[in-house]
């Protein structure tokens, strides 16, 4: 399926500049020019990621980005003031590209950006600030954060006869008991597992070292590709499918 990017900027040129560049790279990109706009947008579809400039007409990206809650958003400006940054980020930005920027460099800022969306939090923050948060001369900063509803466990809890449920296990000790325990207590039929400290596997590249676990066995695959471990992945849930009962 084709990923969605929204492109929250009213500097037609860069804004040409990046649909064009997004497109090439097989994006489907959307437009808005005002943080008004953004938000009209995103009632109408939810993109997979959205490219936000700070100094919008009507509402600010500042203002724009705290109901952007649950899509990755990468600030891209100019203004570059360190404080800026982290209190952005700390506020929800998932990274932070200051222009002039290398277009390469952030075609790879939103491949990693749009990788770790496909993994939700365990946490949130408690209490989102809804505007920059002010250095307070090195006095200490505590963020309170809240578990986030556990998504492969409620599924799992409205399993349908014929359906195949897949989980993901991303661990740093104790890979195969947790993941196995993970299996048995969310109704998971196969559960796919990998030590994110292994070299090569992980976030950071473009490899992985997966263990394939079902209640029929357990598989580990060599080092590959992701989109190789992507289809063995499915490979398996068609053979699961294929066992049940019609």
């Amino acid at each position: 399926m084709m990923q969605r990017i929204m492109i929250v900027d009213d500097d037609i040129p860069i804004g040409d500049m990046l649909e064009e560049v997004l497109e090439k790279e097989g994006y489907q990109v959307s437009r808005a020019y005002s943080g008004t706009e953004a938000l009209l947008l995103l009632d109408a579809r939810r993109p997979d990621l959205v490219l936000l400039d700070l100094m919008l007409p009507g509402l600010s990206g500042e203002e724009v980005l705290p109901r952007m809650r649950g899509i990755p958003v990468i600030v891209v400006s100019a203004k570059g003031d360190v404080d800026g940054k982290v209190g952005l980020l700390l506020g929800g930005a998932v990274d932070y590209v200051t222009k002039p920027f290398a277009v390469k460099e952030l075609l790879a800022r939103i491949a990693v950006g749009l990788r770790q969306a496909a993994a939700p939090a365990g946490y949130r923050v408690e209490h989102p600030a809804a505007q920059k948060l002010k250095k307070r001369a090195g006095e200490p900063f505590t963020l309170t954060l809240v578990e986030n509803p556990d998504i492969s466990r409620a599924v799992g809890e409205r399993k349908q006869p014929g359906q195949v449920l897949v989980g993901f296990a991303a661990e740093t000790e104790n890979v195969l008991e947790n993941a196995r325990g993970k299996l048995l207590s969310k109704r998971l039929d196969l559960i796919v597992a990998n030590d994110v400290t292994a070299e090569g596997a992980g976030f950071g590249t473009d490899t992985n070292i997966v263990t394939l676990i079902s209640h029929g066995g357990v598989e580990t695959l060599p080092l590959m590709s992701k989109r190789e471990v992507a289809h063995r992945i499915w490979d398996a849930a068609l053979a699961l499918r294929s066992a049940q009962p019609q």
